[in-house]
């Protein structure tokens, strides 16, 4: 289900917001004719009741230009300056349009690329308020975000000022004040600050309340427990809070936010740092470099990329991983305000989430368009002739690769590309002929989590698919360790290897004898799953969704018929024997899942470096699902397929 239509529902008593329908990080180029320099983005949230948009051009070093519905004016968060005179941006009901060639927001002579966050107007998420000061001290001012705001960014409109910002986790809570364009730590309190359900009140100063100067205030809110989002509305899915930094970069603070972020701001309250900006769709990894940005700098993309990771998401929160002045210098106080990744509704047809694509040669970004947000995707390098390792690339992993056919861990490919919004890039060149299979995370589809090893065995990690995994496959990353997999058809007393075609065998050191919950999963104190050797860790899991996908077991004898309640067959097969050796095989609609006869059904080994084989009709197609022929070997299989 889109955002929109979840959105237009909420608004009629129907389904409660995602956060894909309040938030959104949207990449774009500049444009680039030259006789027109407007462009429509379409962000798919529905801003006409009232929305906030925060632009950075990413390639060339210009302010950050916030926009919003309440006012005609834009701004830059690294400036002290008024509003503009013209107002050339407009939010729209999917997303907004730029009316001019601005290199800030639109530069398309490069062309530049561009990230835009859009906050929308929600109940216990954010708010807009602009009002004009009357200059008296205490005056309580009106808002609809019907929670006490967690953040207060004001900004004085009609004349130069500072963004003046105040936040719940300060030593005196929404009462210190710091600037949104400086670096310094809490400037001053204003004592006659609060904030409630209904109000939140300002003092007389210059900064928020001069009698007949013009003011827009931004709110944002603080969830706890509270929020009423997700398909029961009681999902949390925006978290402003604060920590100390401890100086470590192998152990820093861990914030548990109660659920995985897709974008952070971070700020030292009690040293002079950088705001800092990273989210999962310019680059927010697991254990390589993030990009960031800052409020406060006109700075490139490019220039902040360079920084060593400073922060991580994790499946309950995110861990700091730097020393730094600006995320974890020892003793120092620090604020954030972090938002949740979404979607929290599952998706509703296959195409959604899972698509398989060919390349057909050269370069060019994104090679792959799978048609949506990509998080994991196996690439079949030459998959027509000659041998072929089966990559496995994950946003979690940033630009590092591992192959599902060997046991390597992370190689030193550093081209991976995640930022783009249709699919995934390689930095270098593309293989001609390859297939690929993408998928995206989504709750009952498919999720991944990354963890770093303790040794204990019985250690329990959470997760946000939302419900009982029936595959996963664990692979550690910093090592050479082979790639691990439970199935419920087997159950959680043993594993399969992905890289080889060996059975299932017991071992109670893998997963500890612990089948998955609906919120975690169990790993014992193998090396290859959980090494107390700092080692690094990440796990897939999949699972069955009604007329979407289907794990299962099957009992193959001459010929069967798998019914995975499908309407219209299977675009994704994949086979494991586990009563015996075999090969993990894997069909597609792409290449042809064919009726018997003389057309043969072309398969992948996942676990070897093989090119494609058509040499044998091993599967044919099934309204409901798929039925494999009388060709393929007798006996008892794992079974994973999508709509």
């Amino acid at each position: 289900m889109s955002s929109i239509k979840k959105a237009l529902m909420a608004s009629s008593g129907g389904d409660t917001l995602d956060v894909d329908a309040v938030f959104s990080t949207y990449l774009y180029k500049g444009d680039t004719s030259a006789s027109d320099d407007s462009q429509t983005v379409t962000t798919g949230i529905d801003g006409s009741e009232g929305a906030l948009v925060w632009i950075k051009n990413r390639t060339a070093a210009y302010g950050h230009i916030l926009f919003d519905t309440e006012q005609a004016t834009n701004s830059d968060s690294s400036s002290t300056r008024a509003g503009a005179t013209t107002h050339d941006t407009t939010i729209t009901s999917t997303g907004f349009s730029l009316n001019n060639g601005d290199a800030r927001y639109n530069e398309g002579t490069t062309p530049s690329n561009h990230v835009s966050w859009t906050f929308r107007k929600a109940k216990k998420f954010f708010d807009i308020v602009s009002y004009t000061g009357n200059g008296v001290s205490g005056r309580a001012i009106a808002h609809n975000l019907g929670s006490a705001p967690g953040m207060l960014i004001i900004k004085r409109t009609d004349s130069a000022a500072a963004w003046q910002v105040t936040h719940r986790s300060t030593a005196n809570p929404m009462k210190d004040y710091q600037f949104l364009n400086l670096t310094g730590s809490v400037y001053g309190t204003n004592s006659n600050f609060a904030v409630s359900d209904t109000t939140f009140t300002v003092s007389n100063g210059s900064y928020h309340n001069d009698s007949g100067a013009t003011y827009v205030a931004y709110l944002f809110a603080h969830n706890d427990g509270d929020g009423e989002f997700g398909p029961d509305g009681d999902q949390d899915i925006i978290k402003c809070g604060g920590y100390t930094g401890n100086g470590s970069t192998s152990s820093g603070p861990h914030i548990d936010l109660g659920f995985e972020p897709q974008w952070i701001l971070v700020k030292g309250s009690t040293n002079s740092s950088n705001w800092s900006i990273t989210d999962t769709m310019r680059g927010f990894h697991s254990g390589n470099r993030i990009n960031l940005l800052y409020p406060n700098l006109g700075n490139s993309e490019a220039e902040a990329s360079s920084t060593p990771s400073q922060a991580a998401p994790t499946s309950t929160g995110f861990q700091i991983q730097s020393s730094g002045t600006n995320f974890n210098q020892n003793g120092e106080g620090y604020i954030y305000m972090a938002i949740r990744r979404g979607s929290l509704f599952p998706p509703e047809a296959a195409t959604e989430v899972f698509n398989i694509v060919t390349e057909s040669g050269g370069s060019g970004a994104p090679i792959v368009k799978s048609g949506f947000v990509t998080d994991f995707l196996i690439k079949n390098q030459g998959a027509i002739t000659g041998s072929n390792n089966k990559n496995t690339f994950s946003r979690l992993q940033g630009p590092k690769r591992m192959n599902a056919n060997d046991n390597y861990g992370e190689g030193t490919n550093n081209t991976s590309v995640w930022s783009y919004m249709n699919g995934w890039g390689d930095g270098t060149s593309n293989i001609t002929n390859s297939y690929n299979y993408a998928w995206k995370r989504a709750p009952g589809f498919f999720d991944a989590v990354t963890y770093t090893g303790n040794g204990t065995a019985g250690r329990t990690l959470s997760h946000n698919l939302g419900v009982v995994p029936e595959m996963m496959w664990a692979k550690c990353r910093s090592n050479q360790r082979q790639w691990i997999t439970y199935d419920s058809t087997t159950g959680a007393t043993g594993r399969m290897n992905l890289d080889d075609g060996g059975p299932w065998g017991s071992s109670n050191s893998y997963w500890n004898n612990t089948a998955p919950t609906d919120s975690v999963f169990t790993v014992g104190n193998q090396y290859d799953v959980n090494a107390g050797l700092g080692y690094t860790y990440i796990a897939f899991l999949f699972a069955t969704l009604a007329g979407v996908s289907k794990v299962g077991g099957v009992t193959h004898s001459g010929t069967t018929n798998v019914d995975c309640g499908f309407s219209n067959g299977s675009r994704f097969v994949l086979l494991k024997r586990t009563d015996a050796t075999g090969d993990w095989y894997v069909w597609d609609s792409v290449r042809g899942i064919k009726s018997t006869g003389n057309s043969y059904d072309p398969y992948f080994l996942l676990n070897e470096n093989q090119a494609h084989n058509s040499s044998t009709n091993y599967l044919a197609p099934l309204s409901s699902g798929f039925t494999i022929t009388s060709n393929f070997t007798a006996g008892t299989y794992l079974f994973y397929a999508i709509a």
